[in-house]
């Protein structure tokens, strides 16, 4: 029985001795995407989960960002600094008016822009292909893309698809007929 009694004063005492939890204010974490990615819209940060820290004011870093282009957004994950102040966590944030955003500081490998090889406007050469068939259109393309990456076109007549680039103003869809 004094053997529970000191384990039960024990997890008493470390539960009292923990720093109180607060919220991490919005204002640091648009400072922290700011500084380590050019062309976000801060204002449109979304912050997937309310992070907490152990103090008021932590130094917030940007350990990791990843670009969508084609959806116009970023994600990025933060964490604080020193690590065990906060667990890390992420938020999302459209890009701004140029349509590009770039990370300027993070940690690993350089991070580079997509290349484009399709571009919003230009026009382009669509390969539609099945076991026996082969179709070649010219289309226009409504989107930007790099190769892999699935784009809207519009052949003549309006009629829409999505294709996949291949390479300089080529693109590629597959006939399920």
């Amino acid at each position: 029985m004094k053997a529970m009694g000191v384990v039960l004063l024990m997890a008493v005492m470390v539960a009292g001795a923990r720093a109180e939890r607060v919220p991490i204010p919005r204002s640091l974490i648009e400072a922290a995407v700011a500084r380590a990615v050019a062309g976000v819209n801060v204002a449109a940060i979304e912050v997937l989960a309310q992070p907490v820290a152990d103090r008021a004011d932590p130094r917030l870093t940007v350990e990791l960002v990843r670009v969508d282009a084609s959806r116009r957004w970023i994600e990025a994950r933060l964490r604080c600094e020193p690590k065990p102040v906060c667990v890390p966590f992420y938020v999302t944030a459209e890009m701004g008016p140029a349509r590009t955003a770039v990370p300027l500081m993070v940690s690993g490998p350089p991070v580079r822009p997509p290349q484009w090889l399709v571009r919003a406007g230009s026009n382009a050469t669509l390969v539609v292909a099945n076991d026996r068939t082969r179709l070649t259109m010219p289309v226009k393309c409504r989107e930007n893309g790099a190769r892999g990456q699935r784009v809207r076109v519009e052949a003549p007549g309006g009629v829409s698809y999505e294709a996949e680039v291949t390479g300089p103003g080529q693109l590629r869809a597959e006939s399920t007929r």
